[in-house]
């Protein structure tokens, strides 16, 4: 290893890095050990645990105890500029598996935020869809939608699987194409007692989305969502600068 500006911690860690990038070391495969790794670079044990502290900090490895560290699975790319919805590109993805788990199906009355994002009054009757998402046999994120009830209704009398998808329903329902919305991303920890529905500890980091889907140019759903924050990659394309 050279010793320049860049600290050995680094250099070490983005050549980790680059062996998990260009499948040198895939999903599941054992990260080499401290004294390998120590031997392989000439630098401290303490070195090379900081190389593997930073790269456990980005995610892309994970330790075990009494088993070893281990590469991470590949984070979910989105793409916050792609005019889909939030999780219409994985369920496009042909490289992943992809479910819903229907987890609540009820009537409410719509709280003041609903409501605003409907353009209806509080306290109007919505359709309630509580579900779990679920990639390559994980939970990942539980998404709130609430439809408005000229549009929902239909659906408490049907027998719904739980890959129902929204989109779907309104296309064959009423035969118009259904529009999202910009998404709203934000991060901060999550403090429900449904965290452990998507393997986190309650008070944990994640990601949320908001976002309001459209049909003739009018709200009929609004959904948010809460997601491992662990398990995605997003990114933004620059169009132009000015």
């Amino acid at each position: 290893m050279t010793s320049g500006t860049i600290p050995l911690k680094y250099q070490i860690a983005e050549k980790i890095k680059k062996m998990i990038q260009n499948n040198e070391l895939k999903p599941g495969d054992t990260v080499p050990s401290e004294a390998e790794l120590c031997d392989l670079y000439k630098v401290s044990r303490t070195t090379v645990i900081a190389a593997l502290q930073i790269l456990q900090n980005e995610s892309y490895i994970h330790r075990q105890q009494g088993k070893g560290t281990f590469v991470s699975p590949k984070k979910l790319v989105q793409d916050l500029s792609a005019s889909n919805t939030f999780f219409g590109s994985i369920t496009s993805n042909k490289s992943v598996s992809h479910s819903s788990k229907i987890l609540q199906l009820r009537t409410v009355n719509a709280d003041l935020s609903v409501a605003e994002k409907l353009g209806i009054p509080e306290l109007s009757k919505v359709v309630f869809i509580k579900r779990l998402r679920i990639i390559d046999g994980n939970p990942i994120a539980i998404t709130w939608s609430h439809i408005k009830w000229e549009y929902g209704s239909r659906l408490l009398q049907e027998s719904l699987d739980d890959n129902f998808s929204i989109y779907s329903y309104m296309r064959d329902a009423f035969l118009q194409e259904p529009n999202p919305s910009p998404i709203i991303l934000t991060v901060g920890e999550y403090n429900s007692e449904d965290a452990h529905l998507i393997g986190l500890e309650k008070g944990a980091v994640c990601c949320r989305t908001e976002s309001t889907s459209l049909i003739g140019g009018t709200p009929f759903e609004f959904a948010h969502t809460v997601m491992r924050a662990d398990k995605f990659e997003f990114v933004i394309k620059i169009i132009s600068f000015k």
